[in-house]
């Protein structure tokens, strides 16, 4: 059976609610698509804010992110806010220091 990216997503919404409470009720499966959806919106606005060369509307992308209550988020807005300067001027500046390797 194929499932497709919005199959794949409703059911492992399925899997993160019952992990996190123990059952499914179709209003939390409802309240949880909505998150991410939001959370989409969200990481596609920070993409689009670091293209954009206008570092101002970070402070207001990070006021926005900061009501979701999920800790990986919060974890990577911390990251954001603690390096904020550095993150400003690597989206008003084009000079970089190459391509970073992650391991």
């Amino acid at each position: 059976m194929n499932l497709y990216a919005s199959g794949e997503d409703y059911v492992e919404a399925i899997l993160v609610l019952y992990k996190k409470f123990g059952s499914v009720r179709s209003v939390d499966i409802a309240r949880h698509m909505e998150v991410l959806s939001e959370l989409y919106t969200l990481t596609k606005d920070f993409c689009n804010i670091i293209f954009s060369k206008n570092a101002a509307k970070l402070d207001e992308w990070i006021n926005t992110a900061q009501k979701y209550d999920i800790s990986e988020f919060q974890t990577f807005i911390n990251g954001v806010k603690k390096d904020l300067t550095a993150v400003k001027n690597g989206i008003i500046y084009s000079y970089n220091n190459g391509l970073q390797k992650v391991v």
